[in-house]
Protein backbone atom coordinates (compact mmCIF):
# COMPACT_ATOMS: atom_id res chain seq x y z
CA UNK A 1 0.00 0.00 0.00
CA UNK A 2 1.22 3.49 -0.82
CA UNK A 3 2.35 5.24 2.38
CA UNK A 4 1.50 8.71 1.08
CA UNK A 5 -2.04 7.57 0.20
CA UNK A 6 -2.35 6.00 3.67
CA UNK A 7 -1.27 9.27 5.28
CA UNK A 8 -3.69 11.30 3.17
CA UNK A 9 -6.54 8.92 4.10
CA UNK A 10 -5.65 9.15 7.79
CA UNK A 11 -5.52 12.95 7.69
CA UNK A 12 -8.79 13.09 5.75
CA UNK A 13 -10.42 10.87 8.39
CA UNK A 14 -9.10 13.15 11.13
CA UNK A 15 -10.33 16.28 9.34
CA UNK A 16 -13.78 14.82 8.74
CA UNK A 17 -14.03 13.68 12.35
CA UNK A 18 -13.07 17.10 13.62
CA UNK A 19 -15.67 18.74 11.39
CA UNK A 20 -18.35 16.37 12.75
CA UNK A 21 -17.14 16.80 16.37
CA UNK A 22 -16.50 13.04 16.55
CA UNK A 23 -13.50 13.49 18.82
CA UNK A 24 -14.79 16.06 21.30
CA UNK A 25 -14.84 13.52 24.12
CA UNK A 26 -11.35 12.13 23.38
CA UNK A 27 -8.70 12.57 26.05
CA UNK A 28 -5.04 13.17 25.23
CA UNK A 29 -4.16 9.47 25.25
CA UNK A 30 -6.97 8.63 22.86
CA UNK A 31 -5.88 11.36 20.44
CA UNK A 32 -2.33 10.04 20.60
CA UNK A 33 -3.41 6.45 19.99
CA UNK A 34 -5.89 7.29 17.24
CA UNK A 35 -3.90 9.90 15.32
CA UNK A 36 -0.46 10.98 16.54
CA UNK A 37 1.11 7.51 16.62
CA UNK A 38 -0.34 6.40 13.24
CA UNK A 39 0.75 9.67 11.62
CA UNK A 40 4.28 9.30 12.97
CA UNK A 41 4.35 5.72 11.67
CA UNK A 42 3.18 6.81 8.21
CA UNK A 43 5.94 9.44 8.20
CA UNK A 44 8.50 6.69 8.77
CA UNK A 45 9.23 7.11 12.49
CA UNK A 46 9.83 3.90 14.44
CA UNK A 47 7.31 4.40 17.23
CA UNK A 48 8.44 1.18 18.92
CA UNK A 49 11.90 2.63 19.49
CA UNK A 50 11.59 4.91 22.53
CA UNK A 51 14.99 6.41 21.76
CA UNK A 52 13.78 7.57 18.35
CA UNK A 53 10.22 8.54 19.31
CA UNK A 54 10.74 9.52 22.94
CA UNK A 55 7.44 9.88 24.82
CA UNK A 56 7.01 12.40 27.65
CA UNK A 57 10.38 13.99 26.95
CA UNK A 58 11.50 16.41 29.66
CA UNK A 59 12.40 19.87 28.39
CA UNK A 60 13.19 21.46 31.72
CA UNK A 61 12.00 22.04 35.26
CA UNK A 62 9.24 19.45 35.22
CA UNK A 63 8.00 20.46 31.78
CA UNK A 64 7.42 17.67 29.29
CA UNK A 65 6.41 17.40 25.68
CA UNK A 66 4.33 14.50 24.40
CA UNK A 67 6.96 13.24 21.95
CA UNK A 68 10.47 14.23 20.91
CA UNK A 69 11.76 12.80 17.64
CA UNK A 70 15.43 11.89 17.26
CA UNK A 71 17.41 10.76 14.22
CA UNK A 72 20.38 9.78 16.41
CA UNK A 73 19.03 7.72 19.31
CA UNK A 74 22.24 8.30 21.28
CA UNK A 75 22.13 12.09 21.07
CA UNK A 76 19.22 13.55 23.04
CA UNK A 77 20.56 17.06 22.48
CA UNK A 78 19.95 16.71 18.74
CA UNK A 79 16.16 16.62 18.91
CA UNK A 80 14.65 16.82 15.42
CA UNK A 81 11.05 17.60 16.28
CA UNK A 82 8.59 17.82 19.10
CA UNK A 83 4.95 16.76 19.09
Amino acid sequence: MDTSKDLVALLKNLSEGINKNDFDDYNESQVSQQFVIPILEKLGWNIKNAKEVYPEFEVGEGKRIDYALFNDENNYQDRKSVV
